[in-house]
């Protein structure tokens, strides 16, 4: 840049014309002079033919969008909330459109089901709002996480991917137990911290003779933390399981940031007092709580203090039946599956009914729910779509 400004003078010399006026976008900074963006994060050097700017991507100082042509910063008009309610430039219009709960309508093209924060991804069958699908988005950077479990620079790219918004800052790295991993992994995580993220290993092939007995999370005691891990258990503690451990009959009987867990499906049962994880994927693996709540995995599920009852929606009533509207937030029921498009696994489909035979083919498949498969039909036999071929990554 700098070349072409000295070569231009040298013309100026040469033919002995006077140097030009700077363009007015320079805002009285001279040709060849660098000077701060109006976003405060770039720059931008005076040109004979203009301004030209650096484009990063700055991080959020005020509701504005960076101008980078070096500008004053302009407001957002029509851009994406992260409440979920309507954009500015949409206000004055038409009541938005229901969606996302039972019985309602599936939006329009060009727009999707947009469910605000505190409706947890629609959980529970909390309803959206149909809202139009940004077409563009500013390179403000106020990370979010998506229903869909992956993060996003701003609320409205989560948006122009169709994808609510489950929480402010970026989504959590890791997995909540085994079945977020691929074959031959388990979900590896500190000890003692059961029930918090932890992160995907492979299961050890062998272990060591040496005996350091710890306690797994299952309650059993191994030789030694290898050798839980090789059956895909974390340690809770160091040394054996007590015989009698402290038993509880419900959360009142535990300390604060504690809940009664239970075995699965043993809710009338005595159980022991565990820490209430912190943090939870966004993965959708349906459950129903032992408070007959319905929840979308069971980390949430323990998250609010509930062990767990079942796996699927609590009444498979409330749950989509065949030829009905599916997606991350409305599930099937327990026969059937959501019939997506390949590779679109956070789109709406079809519940249709889960086929129960399959074929001998061998043409892995990686699922909509993270696992891998011998083949389209026995992913659809599992209950899930397929994302992609080949296995999981």
């Amino acid at each position: 840049m700098r070349c072409r400004f000295i070569l231009f003078c040298t013309l100026v010399w040469m033919t002995g014309c006077t140097q030009p006026v700077a363009p007015t976008e320079c805002q009285g900074h001279e040709i060849g002079s660098s000077f701060p963006a109006g976003d405060g994060c770039n720059t931008c050097i005076c040109e004979v033919s203009g301004v030209s700017c650096t484009e990063m991507a700055c991080p959020m100082t005020d509701a504005g969008t960076p101008n980078v042509d070096g500008g004053e910063i302009t407001p957002d008009a029509g851009a994406h909330p992260v409440d979920g309610g309507t954009t500015e430039a949409d206000a004055g219009g038409e009541t938005p459109q229901v969606c996302g709960t039972r019985g309602a309508q599936p939006c329009p093209a060009g727009s999707f089901c947009n469910h605000p924060i505190e409706a947890n991804c629609g959980r529970t069958d909390q309803p959206g709002l149909c809202e139009p699908t940004p077409e563009a988005c500013n390179r403000r950077l106020d990370p979010v996480c998506g229903c869909d479990g992956q993060t996003y620079d701003n609320a409205c790219e989560a948006a122009r991917a169709e994808v609510s918004v489950a929480a402010q800052g970026r989504c959590p790295d890791g997995c909540t137990d085994n079945t977020d991993c691929g074959r031959g992994a388990y979900c590896a995580k500190e000890l003692g911290l059961c029930e918090e993220v932890g992160v995907c290993e492979q299961r050890p092939d062998a272990c060591g003779g040496v005996f350091a007995p710890v306690c797994g999370c299952d309650g059993q005691t191994y030789s030694n933390v290898c050798a839980a891990a090789a059956v895909g258990v974390n340690a809770a503690q160091v040394g054996a399981c007590e015989e009698d451990p402290p038993v509880c009959g419900d959360n009142r009987d535990c300390p604060n940031g504690s809940y009664c867990h239970r075995p699965d499906g043993q809710c009338a049962e005595q159980g022991q007092c565990r820490e209430r994880p912190e943090r939870c994927t966004p993965s959708v693996r349906w459950v129903c709580g032992c408070d007959g709540e319905t929840y979308r995995n069971a980390c949430l599920a323990q998250s609010a203090g509930s062990s767990i009852a079942q796996a699927g929606p609590c009444d498979d009533a409330d749950a989509g039946g065949a030829g009905d509207v599916c997606d991350s937030d409305r599930p099937c029921g327990d026969a059937f599956f959501c019939d997506l498009p390949d590779g679109q696994c956070a789109a709406e489909g079809v519940c249709v009914v889960r086929p129960e035979i399959c074929g001998l083919i061998f043409q892995p498949v990686c699922g909509c729910d993270g696992q891998n498969y011998e083949n389209p039909c026995v992913a659809n036999g599992g209950g899930t779509s397929v994302n992609y071929d080949g296995d999981c990554r």
